[in-house]
């Protein structure tokens, strides 16, 4: 049987060898048996892990993370050079999850503020994603990992959203000081953004991103996505943005046309209501009028 020593001395050099400075309790599990039916010893028991795990500890080969629990930092000489951002943690301790609203506005470069939040969805099983660094096979023994809520990583506050199995699409796998991460593509991102602009910074922050957007986005996939979510409010909000701002699309007229009325119609849910109005889209626009003006100085000089 192999000692606590060599085990260890096997997880550190396949850490290594991934450049992984943060790794959680179900990871060290999950590489554990890998290893062992790599190197034919007995496969480990969750007594051995539990073992393995205290061991791990005790020798100041990992060290707890403070407010975020069985997620460990690697305390030896080769992780002292390499990043540990905010980030990384948060998608370690969450792996199913994923970054959106202003984070991902800071991570597709759409905002220059830096937000001292971090905004989350958590997902479940349901979403088909697997934990980066890990396979199919690695999962035949274990149960994929539930969601962990640290409310505050690095003395960042973290801002759950409860991802909708039907509504977790448009994710992608981005880097964060070279930590792998998921995060909403761009075209999800700006979508998301018309559903909860509380989450985005601000209303001067969400108008500065969907102009910064505008020629970088693909208007298929917004449509696409806007068509899947299936929402009508959210249909009038992304036509009036995307044609004041100079884009046009075949879909925008069947839009338009199938709009409500009411006073839910309003192009910010969470702004009060203004007798300004667009006649095309049924919608209140409700922006200040500066705001307004900004959109439309876009369009003007595209």
């Amino acid at each position: 049987m192999r000692t606590k020593k060599a085990i260890s001395k096997l997880l550190l050099e396949f850490f290594a060898s991934e450049r992984r400075v943060i790794v959680s309790k179900w990871r060290i599990e999950v590489v554990y048996q890998n290893l062992a039916i790599k190197y034919d010893f007995v496969l480990p028991d969750a007594s051995n892990q539990a073992s393995l795990l205290r061991s791990l500890i005790s020798n100041g080969i990992i060290s707890s993370i403070e407010g975020v629990s069985s997620v460990y930092k690697i305390s030896v000489p080769f992780a002292s050079i390499l990043p540990s951002p905010a980030e990384g943690i948060l998608q370690e301790a969450n792996p199913l999850g994923f970054f959106g609203f202003e984070s991902a506005f800071v991570y597709h470069g759409l905002t220059d503020e830096i937000p001292s939040s971090m905004y989350f969805y958590l997902a479940g099983k349901e979403s088909g994603r697997l934990p980066h660094g890990t396979k199919p096979d690695d999962w035949s023994d274990f149960s994929l990992p539930g969601n962990r809520r640290p409310q505050k990583i690095k003395n960042r506050p973290v801002i759950y959203t409860n991802s909708k199995p039907e509504w977790d699409f448009g994710v992608s796998v981005g880097y964060i000081e070279g930590v792998p991460i998921f995060v909403t593509d761009l075209e999800k991102t700006i979508v998301d953004s018309f559903r909860r602009p509380e989450k985005c910074g601000g209303i001067s922050s969400l108008i500065e991103a969907w102009i910064r957007a505008i020629d970088l986005v693909n208007l298929e996939i917004i449509v696409e996505y806007v068509n899947r979510i299936g929402q009508s409010l959210l249909k009038q909000r992304v036509g009036y943005i995307f044609e004041t701002l100079g884009k046009s699309h075949h879909a925008f007229d069947h839009w338009a046309e199938t709009s409500i009325r009411g006073s839910s119609a309003r192009l910010i849910a969470s702004g009060e209501f203004s007798s300004r109005y667009s006649e095309r889209w049924n919608l209140s626009l409700n922006l200040p009028e500066s705001m307004l003006n900004r959109l439309s100085e876009k369009d003007q000089k595209s």
